[in-house]
Order: C-alpha cells, then structure tokens, then sequence
C-alpha cells in the first residue's frame, strides 16, 4: 500500500516520499539545526504550482514580500534530487526555458492532383535537420549548450488521400545564458524566411546562475 509509508534497510519507501515530500521532510529536519545566533531570518516557501503557470506560487509571494519591503537576501530551491550519492546534483544556476509553437502554412488538396497541393510536411522537411535537436550555443562553463527539442508534431485530418493544409510543431528549448528568446526568434525566422508560418515563443522562466564567490555558494 503506497499510501503506508515503511523504512526498509534505512530508506523511507512510500507515496511522494521520493518527489518530493520526503525532500521536504528532511529540509525541515535540517532547519532545526540552524544557527539560532544567526542575523538572518529562515523563512520556507511551499508551493503546489509550480508544474503550471506558477500563478500562485514563487512569483505571488516574492511580490508581496516586495511590497513589505521584506524581500529575502538569498534562497535556496531544495529541490530533492540526487542521481547516486546525496548532494552530486546540487547546483548554482539553472537553465532558462521557452515554449514555441510552429505552424507551417500549405495549400490542402487531393492526393490525386498533386501539383494543386502545396505539401507542408515536404516544407518541414526540408528544414527540420535546422530545427530539430539543433543546438543553438556552445555553451559554457555552467551549462550545456542549448538544445531545441521538438514535442509535439501534428498534421493532417487522418485520411490517407489528402494533403494537409498546415503542420503544427511544438518545442522547447532549455537554454544556457547565451541564448534568449530573441536570438532564438532571429534564428528560426532564417532558417523559416521562404516558407509560409506563423511563430509564438514564450519565456516560462530565464537562467541564472550564482556567482561563485558569494556567500551562499
């Protein structure tokens, strides 16, 4: 019963005790081992929103902290993740992400006649190997180099005997400080300048990274 958490050979086995209520847990723990002489304040946030638009998270409550002048000095996500040994994936920055949505504009037609039919699929394929898990920096030091990774890939109206009247794609790219959503929004319109599309990009976070010499790190 995943709902009856047990400790097993000294790990906790259990629903969320994984992602993330036992990170949460063990955060909690470690704060009450906190220096009590300290000038800082320990303050925790929790939010459940944070997989959506985050509307009611992070963003809400920095805000209100702005606006009583009570903004925090320094934060630490406790993000629980570890990939074989406790604390090999902590980090002092993390990536950027932006959303894209891609439409590549045709003519429909029947299969039969296809000189009346402008194939957007035969368009896509002509510049996908310039869209499709290219990478767009070299990265640095801190981060990999940003990669664009596609979704989503739709067309069509599911018959076999005619061509559809536009391509849809979907993608994101998690990107390093070097790139941003308008140098991503001029490389696609390049690569995209002699085909019929519309674009959308959206920013859901931007990167950051801590400097090394700081307190915190």
């Amino acid at each position: 019963d995943p709902f009856k958490p047990i400790i097993k050979e000294g790990f906790l086995y259990g629903r969320g005790a994984q992602d993330m209520k036992g990170g949460v847990g063990a955060f909690l723990s470690a704060s009450l081992n906190f220096n009590p002489k300290t000038p800082f304040l320990l303050s925790m946030l929790l939010t459940s929103d944070e997989e959506g638009l985050g509307i009611f998270g992070t963003k809400l409550m920095l805000e209100k902290l702005k606006e009583k002048d009570l903004l925090p000095h320094m934060a630490i996500v406790a993000e629980p993740t570890c990939e074989k040994v406790l604390g090999d994936s902590i980090k002092i920055g993390r990536r950027g992400s932006i959303n894209g949505k891609l439409i590549l504009k045709g003519v429909q037609g029947h299969v039969a006649y296809p000189q009346k039919c402008q194939n957007p699929i035969d368009a896509l394929a002509s510049v996908l190997p310039l869209i499709s898990g290219v990478h767009l920096d070299n990265g640095d030091e801190c981060f990999d180099p940003s990669k664009l990774v596609i979704t989503n890939l739709h067309a069509g109206l599911g018959a076999n005997n005619v061509t559809p009247g536009s391509v849809e794609i979907t993608f994101n790219t998690r990107h390093s400080l070097k790139t941003t959503k308008e140098s991503l929004k001029e490389y696609l319109e390049k690569v995209l300048k002699d085909l019929p599309h519309t674009l959308e990009l959206e920013s859901s976070s931007s990167p950051f990274i801590t400097a090394s010499h700081s307190k915190l790190t």
